[in-house]
C-alpha cells in the first residue's frame, strides 16, 4: 500500500511518476523482452514499476544492449559510491 507520495519538480514533466504504456513499449522496443527479467534481477520489480522520468533517461541512454546498459548503470552506480552519495 501506498500512503502517500511527494515530488520535487525539476525538469520537465518530473511531475508525471507512472510510466506510460508507450515508454515502456519503446524500452522494450530498445532493449528487448529481456529488459524485463534484468529490471527485474536488478532493481527487485518490473520495468512498469519505473517512474515516467526514470523511463526517459533509460531511453536517452546511448547504451544499445542490456549489457551496455548493465555497463553504464554499474558505472554510474559506482560513481556515486566513491562520491559517498
Amino acid at each position: 500500500k501506498v500512503v502517500g507520495c511527494t515530488t520535487l519538480t525539476a525538469s520537465p514533466n518530473s511531475q508525471l511518476l507512472a510510466v506510460s504504456v508507450n515508454a515502456i513499449d519503446m524500452l522494450l522496443s530498445k532493449y528487448g523482452a529481456g529488459l524485463e527479467a534484468f529490471w527485474l534481477e536488478n532493481f527487485g520489480h518490473g520495468i512498469e514499476s519505473t517512474t515516467q522520468r526514470e523511463a526517459k533517461a533509460i531511453l536517452d541512454c546511448r547504451a544499445q544492449s542490456i549489457d551496455a546498459l548493465a555497463a553504464r548503470l554499474a558505472q554510474a552506480a559506482e560513481e556515486v559510491r566513491l562520491r559517498d552519495l
